[in-house]
């Protein structure tokens, strides 16, 4: 567990061929039919001499978002951390195995 015996959930989903990790505290069922709710995001605090871009990138996305509303079928996987890790993004290569789901009109 942290150290303030609160839970961290590390959330892995993808979203226009990139895939996002964020680290959580609340991740719950939305109100809503389809989407799961990710609440109190972690991100590492800029405390070190090298800035990583793509974090700060990442901390800027989300900067003023309180509950993000993310569809189930984009969740890749949610897993209970013992402690917040660097959050990330990675963008999909054409041959890897996370696909969108075709849309028909």
């Amino acid at each position: 567990m942290s150290d303030k015996g609160e839970v961290i959930y590390r959330v892995q989903y993808h979203h226009a061929e990139i895939q996002y990790d964020i680290y959580v505290r609340h991740v719950y069922p939305s109100d809503m039919p389809g989407f799961i709710c990710i609440e109190g995001f972690l991100f590492q605090e800029e405390t070190q001499l090298l800035i990583d871009p793509r974090m700060e990138k990442l901390s800027h996305e989300f900067a003023n978002v309180e509950t993000a509303f993310i569809p189930y079928h984009q969740i890749i996987r949610i897993d209970q951390v013992s402690k917040a890790g660097e959050s990330q993004t990675k963008t999909l290569e054409k041959n890897d195995k996370i696909k969108a789901f075709p849309r028909f009109v």
